[in-house]
């Protein structure tokens, strides 16, 4: 809609220390972006961050990315150093922030691959809940995305629901259940259960410690 030459994807973070800052003027407009090690302590303060996402008109880009310098702390060459040789000949650069900065984070380990499983979780569990299931602990109750779950279920802690299994309406599932690939039909009731790719009538009862396979 603004026909920008870029368009830079933002975030805003609490402690936004690492990450290149985003430049704006008086008027809001992106003028830039400056990396962390590149940037001066007042520039550190800000907390509007850059994601690494863009947005070029392909043709301006390569034009400008011949321009570029790596005369920079890190002796780097910088792709957001195109943004303020665009102004500088008159072309609009957009910035698009984030509603959840979360969208943007950065997975280089298995701590932060953990922090991101935890994100995908709460989501997962507050889709369900939104329509009609109860998980009493979600911090503890793993659902993957492609699974099921029919409307007054009653999920307890300590649940892995896996590899699009499906389960009816009106059940109790858990405490401590592992379903994968599994159905278990409506008004079916599982405690300290593993159901791996098997189905679950409608109204039935797992003794506990069940194990239930091909």
């Amino acid at each position: 809609q603004q026909q920008a030459a870029a368009t830079i994807v933002t975030a805003r973070f609490a402690d936004p220390t690492g990450y290149g800052r985003i430049l704006r003027d008086e008027q809001n407009q992106v003028q830039g972006v400056v990396e962390h090690k590149d940037a001066t302590p007042e520039q550190r303060l800000i907390q509007e961050i850059n994601t690494g996402t863009y947005m070029f008109q392909s043709r301006l880009l390569f034009q400008y990315l011949t321009q570029i310098t790596s005369d920079n702390v890190q002796a780097e060459y910088y792709l957001p150093d195109v943004l303020p040789l665009m102004i500088a000949d008159g072309h609009r650069v957009a910035g698009f922030m984030l509603k959840d900065p979360s969208e943007s984070m950065g997975i280089n380990d298995r701590i932060q691959l953990s922090q991101a499983e935890a994100i995908l979780r709460e989501r997962i569990c507050r889709f369900w809940q939104e329509r009609g299931v109860t998980i009493v602990d979600p911090q503890s109750t793993w659902i993957e995305w492609d699974c099921e779950i029919g409307q007054d279920t009653i999920i307890y802690p300590g649940c892995l629901i896996q590899r699009g299994s499906k389960i009816g309406a009106n059940c109790v599932i858990g405490p401590n259940c592992r379903l994968s690939g599994a159905e278990v039909q409506s008004g079916a009731v599982l405690e300290y259960a593993v159901v791996v790719d098997r189905t679950v009538g409608a109204g039935e009862r797992i003794r506990p410690f069940s194990f239930l396979s091909k």
